[in-house]
């Protein structure tokens, strides 16, 4: 990735409805629905190559009361809660189950929180792969 392009990631805002918007791309047109890290990937392509103005067009977003708006890292933490969710239940889901797990993560992390959540789960993923402490 590109500097420039990181830079205009770390830079912008997004609604929830945005954020949405960009969970259901993702998912619709992600190969293999139920691999975590081809999610992932695809996610943060979508985020570069998207305009927030054209996602908004391309998908419709209805029945969501959250006018506040999160920054990427907020989003992406987000999306790893969902979509680690969806696809440890290894099946297919409805873009209805994308918003539910996002309205659920919502009331249980702040996006503050969500971020610090997956970073801690992280750095412990990463531990554990690499023997521990005192591995």
């Amino acid at each position: 990735m590109k500097k420039s392009e990181i830079e205009k990631l770390t830079n912008k805002r997004y609604t929830i409805k945005q954020a949405i918007a960009y969970f259901i791309e993702t998912y619709v047109n992600v190969e293999d629905k139920l691999n975590f890290k081809e999610i992932m990937n695809k996610l943060i392509l979508n985020l570069i190559k998207i305009d927030e103005k054209e996602i908004m067009e391309k998908i419709e977003v209805t029945d969501v009361e959250y006018f506040w708006s999160i920054n990427v890292e907020q989003l992406i933490s987000y999306a790893y809660i969902i979509f680690e969710k969806i696809t440890n239940t290894k099946q297919e889901v409805e873009i209805r189950n994308i918003i539910e797990e996002l309205k659920n993560a919502i009331k249980l992390y702040s996006p503050n929180n969500a971020e610090e959540f997956v970073e801690n789960k992280m750095g412990n993923s990463t531990e554990e792969n690499s023997g521990g402490v005192n591995g």
